[in-house]
């Protein structure tokens, strides 16, 4: 791997390991330790490297959605949305836990 030449590579290759990180904890399954993990690593890139990252949303959109807190699943989807207004995916989606929220 390339050592990063500018700071805005540095803080690339840092939040595509905290995404990557991620991902790792949620193919190792549903556990509240693992899901907190996701939350904790997802919250840090849009916190403090990229309140934008698609990738940290979506993950930590599939965590809140699979704990069943749809409020919050709903404000990562809606923040999505606002990144790409296009997205059908995102949109199928806002519907799939709109539908969730009242049952």
């Amino acid at each position: 791997m390339p050592v990063p030449k500018s700071k805005s590579d540095l803080l690339l290759k840092i939040t595509q390991c905290y995404t990557n990180r991620a991902l790792c904890h949620s193919q190792m399954g549903q556990t509240a330790d693992l899901e907190s993990k996701i939350i904790a690593d997802c919250d840090y890139v849009l916190k403090e490297l990229d309140s934008r990252n698609v990738k940290a949303l979506y993950r930590r959109k599939e965590v809140y959605k699979s704990q069943k807190k749809y409020s919050d699943a709903l404000r990562d989807l809606d923040l999505l949305l606002q990144i790409d207004s296009s997205d059908a995916k995102v949109k199928q989606e806002i519907h799939a836990v709109f539908t969730l929220h009242t049952e």
